[in-house]
Parts: structure tokens; C-alpha cells; sequence
């Protein structure tokens, strides 16, 4: 198995400062930004080189399937920033996305399906997503950047359009679709 994943979000937020922190005789900046924003991820899996083991048929000649899948969808959400102190800035994020849930498969090896296109999947999704954070600034100029984030994604209740070498297509109850990720992000940014 292998695959691709292309991800783009956008959002529009304005940022707040709220009153400043006071603790242990230290003060902190504190700020919220408010989000709304558009989202697309699309991922594309491909089965090869398949092996059967129960019962032990082995190989799979030319298998070459694919599924890909498009979550598209309207997002709301916050973003806290922290100022520790000059240098250091504490990052947390929270996302909820209402989502349109597509996809399309191939399954090369099944001589009653349709090829390319041997079904189609559709249904309404939602989404959470969540990330901490840090901002480091080294100079002026310079920052540095970490983040832990993580995102679940659910659809259930669509639809599953299969289509026949025959020429002719089925509607079937598409069950739940499930997707969820880690992910670890390290950057910089130089500001002129």
C-alpha cells in the first residue's frame, strides 16, 4: 500500500488582547483570535503487489487498486497565544469543521466493476482539530516554530455508487468513514 496526503486551510480571524495574567509577580500577555475558514484535504491510496495468506493463494498479479478521498468543509475555531516573555510564546488552537465527504475508487481486478471509476462515495462529515504549540524568537527577524497537533474526521450516512462492467450502477448505504492523524510541524519564519 502507499499514498499521498495534500492539505490547505484558510481562515480570517481578528486578534484580542485580554487582560494581562499576573502570577508569582510575573505578567503575561494574553490573546485570543476568533477563526472562520475553509478547508480541503485530499488523500490518495493505492493497493499493489497483494499477497493472500488465508487461505494461502499468494500472489495478487497487476493489482493495482485506488481509493481517493476530498474532505471539504467550512471551519470555526479559536487560537490562544500565550507571551511567557519576550523571547517565548505558548500556542493553543481548536478547530470544528463541517465537512462534504467524496471519494472515488478503482478496483482494477474485479471483472463485474466499472474501470476506472468503480464506486463513488458520498455524505455529509464533521471534524475536530486541535494543536499546541511554541514560537520561539531569535532575533528580530527570526522565529522558530513547533507544534503537536491532532484531527479526527467522521462522515456516516452517505451513499456508496457502484458501478458494473455492465453498465449499469447501484445506490448502497455508504457506512461510517473514519480518518484521523498525528502530526508534528517544525518551522521558521524570516520577517523582512
Amino acid at each position: 500500500s502507499g499514498g499521498a496526503v495534500r492539505d490547505f486551510s484558510f481562515a480570517l480571524g481578528k486578534k484580542i488582547r485580554l487582560p494581562e495574567l499576573k502570577a508569582k509577580g510575573k505578567s503575561y500577555l494574553l490573546h485570543i483570535v476568533p477563526l472562520a475558514g475553509v478547508a480541503i484535504h485530499q488523500q490518495s491510496f493505492t493497493m499493489i503487489d497483494g499477497y493472500q495468506t488465508i487461505p494461502a493463494k499468494g500472489a495478487f498479479p497487476n493489482l493495482h487498486n485506488s481509493y481517493d478521498t476530498n474532505w471539504k468543509s467550512l471551519w470555526l475555531g479559536a487560537e490562544g497565544l500565550l507571551n511567557v516573555n519576550d523571547k517565548l510564546t505558548l500556542v493553543g488552537t481548536g478547530e470544528y469543521h463541517f465537512a462534504d465527504y467524496t471519494a472515488e475508487a478503482n478496483w482494477n481486478l474485479r471483472n463485474d466493476l466499472a474501470h476506472p471509476v468503480s464506486f463513488k462515495h458520498t455524505a455529509k462529515g464533521r471534524s475536530k482539530v486541535a494543536s499546541v504549540g511554541a514560537i520561539y524568537r531569535l532575533n528580530q527577524h527570526t522565529l522558530l516554530n513547533t507544534a503537536l497537533g491532532y484531527q479526527s474526521w467522521h462522515a456516516n450516512g452517505g451513499t456508496d455508487q457502484t458501478f458494473f462492467a455492465n453498465g449499469t450502477s447501484g445506490n448502497y448505504r455508504l457506512n461510517n468513514v473514519w480518518w484521523s492523524a498525528w502530526t508534528l510541524t517544525v518551522g521558521g519564519v524570516y520577517q523582512f
